[in-house]
């Protein structure tokens, strides 16, 4: 094919048909079919380019070629008039002026289904632009950059002649980067946060009148404000030296507080002494501003913040100084001789005194005479600054880990590379931002094409860009497809590291707050500061209602794009204000105020969590999706962040009306790499809710799926929610019915129908099983089986491993000895001879506590266990044990054999006085003693006005992990081989634990983190798919939603706990085991008669005994025949109509419930018995009369027809 075109006369051919054009060729380079590798690229990387041709539609292609264009390489062969500062950066993708660009031609090869050719990057790094040009029957094409926004894919330009080929399509970008570019991985994807110094806290210490007083000698003027809360002053003429007392020990009280929102860098506006507010005229690089503090308050601060994983990054003002400064000294205000005095100053060098246009006798940022600009190459400047012992070294030493350098562009390049020079010599792990308000790989001032976002000076850029994308969104200027696509073209555009580092915000001290953006709906640019002030002050409730909603949307996608978002102070608190120095307000510590709308600082605080608890958000690869005109997404993949992917799509619908979406996930043109799709089209398990920027409502038709790729869900107005997608390390549950009862509470009757005894393993569990079976039902709930304390309750024993062995069948006790018996022993043998050992003990000594045993059994060893006055004790305790596990492996096997899975139930925490404690001392927070240092509890709360002690230890969690949490792990192992799944009681103490001091009351406890995921991950390297189900009740915080999620784990949705009444509208949330009621919780009957003042006089008809409670006609049977739902209804003859309507209403709510979308339903079997509180199981926080219920025989089977309608309704 040869390489050039021949000329044509426009009247030797028709015109070619646009339309068939565009439909005939292709290209889009997120494809990797269309280019590869995609993305910006390492220097002398070879990138292949092919444009698709469709059979259907495509031309005789007669000639064909790839049009390279380097602007770098032209503007230098050019000379430095190459490219004139009113040059942008549409123009560099070709539509400059005539014959400005030289367009290199490289011949394209007929591969299948196209044409390709391949760009060699050799060189220094650079941007390149690309297109198609093709010669066909019916005209020439030029295939390039579509212009109208909405899409990464190509559009195609017939021409007449080929004398505006140069103009007429823009090319496809290829960033070239440098190879060696590197940005600081704790930097990149963690949550930064803005201070304006001055107005953040004031602290303790109050305003710093010595720094007043500072200021003062020098001549300048300042106004303190005595009321932090009021507005800044902003009338004309305007001048920056109010001040509110902010301090840099006001900052360091409030560290707390921004860990809290899960920030991990920030950034602060500049600190140095200067004479306004703003600081950026600065006056003297080596000085605090006395204002705010000293270095040594600095110092204080940086060490505080490095305490809680927190870095700060400085504002470094190169390009000019202040007019009062030691360097320049305008004013005298200094001792120094500045440049402004004279020929002979040491500064002179550093300015440029030629007269400017606008009158200014020295050359000026933007013609401002209290800002004369630098001269950035001369040497003594570059000594000062950028030297071994210069400025910014010296901020590295006093603790500062970065930099953000004001108006980058001032500055040119090799300046700029000397300054990274500087700073990573200073701290290699330091980051440099840049400000830059444009695209900064395609940025050009004062005529030259910037480099400095190729590798070789910034890390990171302010990304101002997206803010306006964002906004363009939010306030419908655009379809969700323009945001999709300018998402995909700052990922394709970027060099990688620079991606992953951009400093991402929705506000900052030059431009308004996001708020009044979103609530004016505009910007405020190009209105004086009295327009902007009453702007402002129109916004209603309403207005500030509906912008609050959408900054929700905003900040849950900034939380789930690539990069690092940025919180600028205040936006947290919903503050309103126009530009400056309107949105330079102090910060609202004192509540609600006239500049504050809705409050968002839970919802930062729950995005920063989720920030920082996903590796897919801080690093994981990322597509970008449009759905309709109002829907779109984000997608985060991370394949080695743990056992499992992690999968995490953020959707975000704009618009006021609900939106039913389908994404294909896996679309080429998503820019999603093909190890990543093949990980999200292997994703079948339901999405799991990981945050809504409103409350997720349960409705039928929203509940989310993601099959073979496709997501699809139903997204409320103004919504925007993330999900976890993929299967999570949970294990799932199949659909079915279940019932809770303990074997203790199983009936065991002698000849006369009457109970003689507990339950127990035997015959009793056994015909238990068989009429689950009858009935349908597959799970079977328990409570422990671990040893009872001294009042019944299974959560507190002498072993969380051991069985309990009241519960075994004594007319089924194995033969104790032989191989089966070894082989028990050799299993379990690490929790088995310590337990043993300490039961012997106890026979031995006496029940006394552990802690009060002679001192030579206060610590567990193995040799103990052969000590002669405690062997065969330790030996008959061995057996019984064996006894245990053999007759529950019988009874588990049994009922598995018949379909039936059983759920068992792991307490969190251990007795004090348990052989867990006395054999791992070091796992448990004790003191010298033994006795406990730290109880665990929960704080005082509507159910329990004081709180609650419960005595147990909480656990040493720093070494257990240290010790890759064994104990646990055997623990967890122990019980997976018990049960088929086990449910985690108390499940929000391993997200975080209340921690209460022994003596102390439940008030003066304090929350402290728990291992969280880590745990759950390292359970998972182990065992695979955990089957755990997890008893969220009660405190359900956000981060412990965010750890269910994250684990995929169903949690328990218990009608009684419904929001509003349930007779009116209930549905279980998402993700749930649903119950009627549980073990610690009124019997359903007994919440009725309670809630709808039900009680009355029962006649005795539902209590513990059963008697009336059910209808004898109802019998166990596996046939089909069963009581009509009339005779069932009718109830006891014995019943009040108090009674009557109690239990209508109960079976009222079993209905909703087995009605419910949940896969699986649970009933206690108190509620299938219709009892009421006399047959309550127990009741937390009290000792006496629990544990003690058990159901009778002929009661069970009487009921047994109403349960198996209930679960062939769920089949």
């Amino acid at each position: 094919m040869p390489p050039a075109l021949t000329k044509h006369k426009r009247n030797q051919r028709p015109m070619l048909d646009r339309r068939k054009a565009q439909l005939a060729f292709s290209h889009d380079p997120l494809r990797r079919s269309d280019r590869l590798p995609a993305g910006a690229v390492p220097a002398g990387t070879v990138v292949a380019v092919t444009l698709r041709i469709d059979a259907g539609n495509g031309e005789d292609v007669r000639e064909a070629w790839l049009e390279v264009l380097d602007v770098a390489a032209d503007a230098e062969a050019e000379g430095p008039a190459g490219l004139d500062a009113s040059a942008s950066a549409h123009d560099a993708g070709g539509l400059g002026a005539a014959g400005r660009f030289a367009w290199k031609r490289i011949p394209l090869q007929p591969v299948a289904g196209g044409l390709e050719a391949c760009i060699d990057t050799a060189g220094e790094p650079r941007v390149l632009f690309y297109r198609f040009h093709l010669v066909t029957a019916e005209g020439d094409v030029v295939y390039g950059r579509r212009e109208d926004g909405l899409s990464t894919a190509g559009q195609a330009v017939a021409l007449p002649d080929d004398s505006l080929l140069p103009y007429e399509a823009h090319g496809f970008q290829l960033t070239v980067h440098d190879p060696a570019f590197a940005a600081p991985a704790w930097f990149a994807g963690h949550v930064m946060y803005q201070i304006f110094p001055d107005r953040f806290a004031r602290g303790t210490g109050g305003v710093r009148w010595e720094g007043v007083e500072a200021h003062e000698r020098r001549g300048w003027p300042v106004r303190i404000h005595e009321d932090w809360n009021e507005a800044p002053d902003w009338r004309e003429p305007y001048d920056p030296v109010d001040f509110f007392g902010g301090t840099l020990q006001g900052i360091e009280e409030g560290l707390d507080y921004l860990a809290s929102l899960g920030v991990r860098a920030v950034y602060l506006n500049p600190v140095c002494e200067a004479r306004s507010n703003h600081r950026y005229n600065t006056g003297d690089y080596e000085a605090i501003d006395p204002l705010l503090g000293t270095w040594d308050d600095f110092r204080r601060l940086a060490a505080a913040a490095e305490e809680r994983g927190i870095r700060l990054v400085l504002d470094a003002v190169l390009s000019h100084t202040g007019a009062a400064s030691r360097y320049f000294n305008a004013d005298g205000s200094y001792d120094s001789f500045g440049a402004a005095q004279g020929e002979g100053s040491p500064y002179r060098s550093w300015y440029d005194f030629t007269p400017m246009p606008t009158g200014a006798p020295y050359r000026c940022w933007w013609g401002d005479e209290t800002l004369p600009e630098t001269n950035e190459r001369d040497a003594s400047w570059q000594r000062y600054m950028l030297g071994e012992d210069g400025v910014l070294a010296g901020w590295f030493a006093a603790g500062a880990k970065g930099v953000r350098l004001d108006v980058a562009d001032e500055v040119p390049d090799d300046v700029l590379e000397k300054v990274r020079s500087c700073v990573k010599g200073s701290d290699a792990d330091a980051v440099i931002i840049g400000e830059v308000w444009e695209d900064p790989t395609t940025k050009e001032s004062y005529g030259q094409r910037r480099t400095y976002a190729l590798g070789r000076v910034l890390d990171s850029v302010m990304n101002y860009p997206l803010r306006e994308a964002l906004l363009r969104y939010a306030l419908d200027v655009e379809p969700a497809a323009a945001l999709a696509t300018f998402l995909k073209l700052q990922k394709a555009n970027y060099p990688g590291p620079l991606y992953a580092s951009l400093m991402n915000l929705l506000s900052s001290h030059d431009v308004e707050r996001v708020r009044s953006v979103l609530a004016v709906g505009s910007e405020f640019r190009d209105r004086d500061r009295s327009q902007q002030a009453a702007l402002v002050a129109d916004i209603d409730g309403g207005a500030d209602w509906r912008a609050s909603r959408l900054q929700r949307i905003l900040a849950t996608l900034l939380y789930t794009l690539p990069g690092v978002p940025c919180l600028y102070y205040g936006d947290e608190r919903g503050m309103q204000g126009g530009r400056d120095p309107f949105d330079r307000a102090t910060f609202p510590w004192s509540g609600p105020r006239a500049d504050c709308g809705q409050d968002l600082t839970e919802c930062y605080r729950d995005l920063g969590r989720l920030r920082n608890s996903l590796a897919a958000l801080q690093s994981g690869s990322a597509a970008f999706y449009s759905c309709g005109t109002e829907v779109v997404a984000v997608l985060r993949v991370s394949r080695d962040a743990g056992p499992v992917p992690q999968i995490v799509l953020c959707a975000a619908n704009r618009s006021d009306v609900p939106q039913t979406i389908a994404i294909d996930l896996v679309d080429a043109s998503a820019g999603l790499a093909p190890e990543d799709a093949a990980a999200v089209r292997q994703t079948s398990a339901m999405p799991r809710v990981l945050f809504a920027a409103e409350p997720w409502r349960v409705n039928a038709d929203v509940a989310p799926t993601c099959e073979d790729g496709i997501f699809t869900c139903r997204l409320d107005g103004m919504q925007a929610c993330v999900f976890a997608l993929g299967p999570g390390l949970a294990a799932p549950l199949e659909r079915g019915t279940g019932v809770i009862c303990h074997v203790t509470s199983l009936p065991n009757p002698g000849a006369d129908g009457e109970n003689v005894a507990f339950g127990t393993l035997g015959a009793p569990a056994r015909r238990f099983v068989d009429a689950l079976v009858a009935q349908g039902v597959r799970y079977w709930q328990i409570l422990p089986l671990n040893p009872t304390d001294e009042f019944g309750s299974p959560y507190a024993g002498l072993s969380a491993f051991a069985g309990n062995t009241r519960l075994l069948a004594a007319d089924e006790l194995p033969d104790a000895g032989g191989p089966a018996y070894d082989g028990f022993l050799a299993r379990n043998a690490a929790w088995l001879l310590p337990y043993a050992t300490f039961a012997a003990i106890k026979a031995v000594v006496g029940e006394v506590p552990w802690q009060q045993w002679p001192e030579a059994y206060r610590t567990w060893r193995p040799e103990l266990a052969n000590d002669p006055a405690l062997a065969a004790e330790v030996r008959r305790e061995c057996e019984r044990q064996f006894a245990f596990d053999w007759q529950w492996r019988a009874l588990r096997a049994y009922a598995n054999a018949r379909g039936v899975r059983i759920v068992g139930d792991m307490p969190i925490y251990v007795s004090v006085d348990s052989a867990d404690v006395w054999a791992h001392q070091e796992y448990f927070s004790l003191d010298e003693n033994g006795c406990v240092a730290d109880q665990g509890g929960v704080p005082p709360d509507p159910f329990a006005a004081e709180g609650q002690l419960w005595g147990n230890p909480t656990y040493r969690w720093d070494v257990l992990r240290e010790n890759g949490y064994d104990w646990w792990l055997d623990r967890f192992g122990r019980l997976f081989d018990w049960y088929d799944y086990v449910r985690i009681d108390h499940f929000i103490g391993l997200e975080s634990y209340y921690a209460i001091p022994a003596g102390k009351t439940a008030f003066e406890g304090s929350w402290l983190p728990g291992p969280g995921i880590d745990l759950f991950e390292r359970a998972y390297e182990r065992f695979g798919p955990l089957p755990v189900i997890a008893e969220d009740l009660g405190l359900v915080t956000p981060a412990v939603k965010l750890l269910l999620a994250r684990t995929g784990m169903l949690g328990m949705g218990v009608l009684q706990f419904a929001d509003g009444d349930p007779r009116e509208f209930w549905k279980p949330d998402l993700g749930k085991m649903c119950y009627t009621s549980t073990h610690d919780t009124s019997t359903l009957l007994g919440w009725v008669k309670s809630r709808y003042g039900l009680a009355g006089d029962a006649g005795g008809s539902g209590d513990a005994s059963g008697a009336g409670a059910v209808d004898s006609s109802e019998t166990v049977s596996s046939s089909d025949s069963e009581p009509s739902e009339a005779t069932d209804a009718a109830g006891p003859s014995a019943s009040s109509p108090l009674d009557a309507a109690a239990r209508a209403l109960a079976r009222e709510f079993m209905a909703k419930v087995v009605d419910s979308d949940a896969d699986v339903v649970v009933f206690s079997l108190q509620d299938v018995l219709e009892l009421d509180d006399s047959a309550r199981m127990n009741v937390p926080g009290t000792t006496d009369e629990n544990w003690g219920w058990q159901a009778r025989q002929a009661d069970l089977e009487a009921c047994m027809g109403r349960l198996r309608r209930m679960t062939r309704k769920r089949r």
